[in-house]
């Protein structure tokens, strides 16, 4: 099966995927529909969305995700705020497909993502599209005491 990767495209498809896909891990709705972000968003030929990524494209991403860690990413890089697949093309390389768009538009920048480590799917994915843990912490995140692995993937 043939996919295109179109930008900023069907966010009310990519809005309902959220609805009923986002398992707890992902809270932040509104970035699907905020300007500041850009969405990859996956189709098919019958123009179906099968997943779609938000990406934050600015460095302070650690402080307007609130989190409490010390680090600090280089000043070119961008942010997987999430990524999420439709249930019913889970397991099919669908985030895979996804994550090498991201890489090949943001091919000369560091590119991090923050995981809940009981993710496991999501931390495989990263982890075999070269992704690294930079820091590992844990805080309290909607409520629930969350461990993260800051993740960053770099073209070296």
């Amino acid at each position: 099966m043939e996919y295109i990767i179109k930008k900023n495209y069907k966010l009310d498809d990519c809005v309902k995927i959220f609805e009923n896909n986002h398992k707890n891990f992902v809270f932040d709705k509104n970035s699907i529909t905020d300007p500041t972000y850009t969405k990859f968003v996956l189709v098919d030929t019958c123009d179906k969305v099968l997943g779609y990524a938000v990406i934050y494209p600015h460095n302070d991403f650690i402080t307007r995700e609130e989190f409490e860690c010390n680090y600090t990413p280089e000043s070119n890089s961008v942010y997987i705020w999430h990524i999420i697949v439709h249930s019913d093309y889970c397991n099919r390389g669908i985030g895979k497909i996804i994550n090498n768009a991201i890489k090949n538009e943001y091919n000369t920048c560091p590119i991090y993502c923050a995981i809940d480590t009981t993710n496991v799917a999501s931390m495989n994915m990263h982890l075999k599209q070269g992704f690294k843990v930079v820091k590992e912490f844990k805080q309290l995140f909607h409520g629930v005491d969350t461990n993260f692995a800051l993740m960053k993937y770099n073209f070296e």
